[in-house]
């Protein structure tokens, strides 16, 4: 069982924190800036990942870091070689372990096993609240999305949601469907927006977004 790694990136400032970057996505994002979308990269097996992890924490920082970011790509493709990471790197001694994603694949069993692996927070992207949106933007339907994030809750999970702001594409009025199926969940979901920059994406689907229009979504 094996993934490729496209990069692994470590941080010094303002803390320690890594990042594992697993390559392939099963969303076609029109926008999207990821390098590790393509299976590209060194193929690991999960013990081979984790002793280059270590050895790599070892040399840049003479110890482990102990705060973890799993993101890509999409980390859950192969949900079994996910846990198994998650399993290692706490044996390794990694005390905090986060997951990026865009849920597709989150279903119960998964859900479940990232409780019980105290992996938090996890990051949940929601590209769009409308499914034709969602579809045109990344290729599949956003119901096991949306679906992941009343799971996420319901098993008490870690988790925050966020959604890229393109104007003209996910706008305004898109992020306050989203904020509201969020809050008919619970008003306690922290939902976090960003800027869409066409300079990074693969296809500049949309415009920057103005500070004002930023403001807008937040309010």
């Amino acid at each position: 069982m094996q993934r490729r790694v496209p990069f692994i990136t470590f941080c010094t400032r303002p803390a320690r924190k890594a990042w594992i970057n697993l390559a392939g996505c099963n969303f076609d994002c029109r926008g999207c800036f990821a390098l590790a979308k393509e299976d590209v990269g060194r193929a690991f097996s999960v013990a081979e990942l984790v002793s280059f992890f270590v050895e790599a924490c070892l040399y840049i920082y003479g110890c482990l870091v102990d705060d973890v970011v799993i993101t890509g790509g999409e980390p859950t493709l192969n949900p079994a070689y996910l846990v198994s990471l998650i399993e290692r790197l706490r044996k390794a001694g990694v005390s905090r372990i986060s997951l990026s994603t865009n849920g597709h694949l989150l279903d119960e069993a998964l859900v479940r096993q990232l409780k019980v692996l105290g992996v938090g927070p996890v990051k949940l992207d929601i590209k769009a609240f409308s499914e034709d949106i969602h579809y045109w933007y990344t290729g599949r339907s956003n119901r096991n999305v949306l679906r992941a994030a009343k799971l996420l809750y319901d098993y008490s999970v870690d988790f925050y949601a966020r959604t890229i702001l393109m104007p003209g594409i996910v706008d305004v009025d898109e992020v306050e469907k989203i904020a509201k199926f969020l809050s008919s969940i619970s008003p306690e979901i922290p939902y976090r927006i960003y800027e869409f920059d066409p300079s990074h994406a693969r296809q500049p689907v949309a415009r920057k977004p103005t500070l004002e229009e930023m403001a807008s979504a937040f309010e």
